[in-house]
């Protein structure tokens, strides 16, 4: 999944992100590119108009939570509404690891490195993870 963000990201496919926070821990993975992030008090709707202007298809990341599911559906709609293809693969296959304590997007970094160094030190399996990086 790291690897399919990445070769997004270097194609100028923006990603949609909550916050700084999240744009931080993603260019901690590595991620480098376009990142935008959804500013508080503008709609989803001139969010996705500005992005209609310079980009026909853009990465949703928001937050795996209740809040961010509702705010990616919306959004989504939003950038089909203005001719932009919405990409929810990658969120939804992050949203997978909630079951493994991950609430948001700026936790995406601590929790690759915390399960690298468990996998290290004790010599575990990475065979879940290898489709996620």
């Amino acid at each position: 999944m790291l690897k399919r963000l990445q070769t997004l990201s270097s194609d100028e496919i923006p990603i949609i992100v909550e916050g700084r926070r999240d744009v931080s821990a993603l260019k901690k993975l590595g991620i480098r590119g376009k990142f935008i992030t959804i500013a508080q008090g503008k709609s989803l709707l001139s969010l996705a108009e500005k992005i209609s202007e310079k980009a026909s298809k853009a990465v949703i990341l928001t937050d795996f939570d209740k809040r961010g599911e509702k705010t990616a559906k919306k959004l989504a709609a939003c950038l089909q509404g203005e001719g932009v293809a919405p990409n929810l693969e990658l969120r939804k296959n992050f949203k997978k690891l909630v079951k493994k304590g991950l609430k948001d997007v700026e936790s995406l970094a601590v929790h690759f490195e915390n399960v690298l160094k468990q996998a290290k030190t004790k010599k575990l399996s990475l065979s879940f993870y290898d489709n996620l990086l």
